[in-house]
C-alpha cells in the first residue's frame, strides 16, 4: 500500500472549503438558485395549480408589493426582507409534485394556502387590502416549474422580472412556432439557467497505480437533522478536467463516473487501482464499480452538495 500522506484537496469552486491542512473538504452553501413571481397577485377564492418536475428545491413565499418595484432580487431573497416563506420542498426524482395555492379570508386578515403531497398543508398570512404575489425560488437542481391550472378570474403566468439564473418558457400545452413565441410569449414554466453552484474539487496529484485511498463521507447536519437530500459524486479521468465546464462529465478522458446520495454516500469510501490497472470505487454498503485504465495514474474529481469529505491517512 502506497502512503496518502501527500495527497490533498485543492479548493475549486464557490462554496467549497478545504480545511484541515488540505484533508478535508467541505461544501458551504451559497445563493445560487432563482426567484420568479406570478404575473399577477392572487385574488381571493382563487386557486392555481403547479406542478414540479425534476431533482433539486424549491421554495414557496408571498409578497406584498408588485416584483416590477423591486431591483435586487438575490438581496431581497437573502435577507427575507419582503418575501415570506410558506413551504419548501425538496424533490429527488423526476416524479411530477402537484402543488395548490389558495387565498381565502380569516377574521383580521387574509391566508394564502398552500397544499402538496410532500409538505402536507401550509399556510402564511396577508393583509387584506393588498395584492399578494407567489414567489418560487429554486434553491438548486433540475426542477421546472409549471401553471398548470387556475380556478378564477385571472390568467395567471410568471411576471416580467425575475432572477438573471432563471429562464421562462411557454408551458407544455403552449403552440412551438418560433414566429407565435415571439409574438404571444405568455411564459408559465420555469427552470435554472445555472443548476448547480460550482463546487467540485481536485486533487493535488494524480493517483498512481498501487495506492489505495480511503476517505469519509458525512453530511453537513442542521444541529442534528441530516438534509433532506446529499450528495458526492467521483469523477475519474486520464487528466484533470477544466472545472469551469458547465458539465464535467462530457470530459472527453472520463474511466468512471459514480454519483451517491444520502446513505449511500455517508461513511467510508475506498478507491484503489491496482498495478495492472483495476480501478475500484466502493462504499461502505459494498456498492462498487470498475474499470481498466491504460495510464499509470489518474486524476479525481470529487463533487459535493451538503457534505464533508475527509482523507483517512
Amino acid at each position: 500500500m502506497v502512503s496518502t500522506k501527500e495527497i490533498k484537496f485543492e479548493e475549486h469552486g464557490k462554496n467549497l472549503t478545504v480545511v484541515d491542512n488540505g484533508l478535508a473538504v467541505t461544501w458551504a452553501p451559497v445563493y445560487a438558485g432563482g426567484v420568479a413571481f406570478t404575473n399577477l397577485p392572487v385574488n381571493q377564492g382563487d386557486k392555481i395549480t403547479v406542478q414540479l418536475f425534476g431533482s433539486g428545491e424549491i421554495r414557496f413565499g408571498v409578497i406584498q408589493i408588485d416584483p416590477i418595484f423591486l431591483g435586487n432580487l438575490r438581496k431581497h431573497v437573502h435577507g427575507a426582507d419582503l418575501i415570506s416563506q410558506i413551504s419548501s420542498i425538496t424533490l429527488s426524482n423526476v416524479s411530477p409534485i402537484f402543488v395548490t395555492i389558495m387565498r381565502g379570508k380569516r377574521q383580521d386578515g387574509d391566508t394564502l394556502t398552500l397544499r402538496s403531497v410532500t409538505t402536507g398543508k401550509r399556510f402564511a398570512n396577508v393583509k387584506r387590502n393588498r395584492g399578494a404575489w407567489i414567489v418560487f425560488e429554486i434553491v438548486y437542481g433540475t426542477v421546472s416549474v409549471e401553471i398548470v391550472n387556475i380556478g378564477g378570474f385571472k390568467d395567471y403566468k410568471i411576471h416580467e422580472n425575475m432572477d438573471v439564473n432563471v429562464i421562462s418558457t411557454n408551458g407544455s400545452d403552449a403552440i412551438t412556432s418560433d414566429l407565435v413565441k415571439m409574438l404571444f410569449f405568455s411564459p408559465t414554466k420555469i427552470s435554472l439557467i445555472h443548476q448547480n453552484p460550482w463546487t467540485s474539487c481536485t486533487l493535488n496529484r494524480p493517483i498512481h497505480r498501487g495506492e489505495i485511498i480511503t476517505f469519509n463521507c458525512q453530511p453537513i447536519a442542521r444541529g442534528r437533522r441530516k438534509p433532506n437530500l446529499f450528495y458526492l459524486k467521483i469523477l475519474i479521468s486520464e487528466s484533470k478536467p477544466d472545472l469551469t465546464a458547465i458539465e464535467i462529465t462530457e470530459y472527453s478522458g472520463v474511466y468512471l463516473t459514480k454519483k451517491w446520495e444520502n446513505d449511500d454516500c455517508q461513511g467510508y469510501i475506498q478507491l484503489s487501482i491496482s498495478y495492472s490497472g483495476n480501478l475500484i470505487l466502493i462504499n461502505s454498503k459494498g456498492d462498487c464499480c470498475t474499470a481498466d485504465i491504460r495510464t499509470k495514474n489518474v486524476c479525481v474529481v470529487f463533487t459535493l452538495f451538503k457534505v464533508k469529505v475527509r482523507f483517512l491517512t
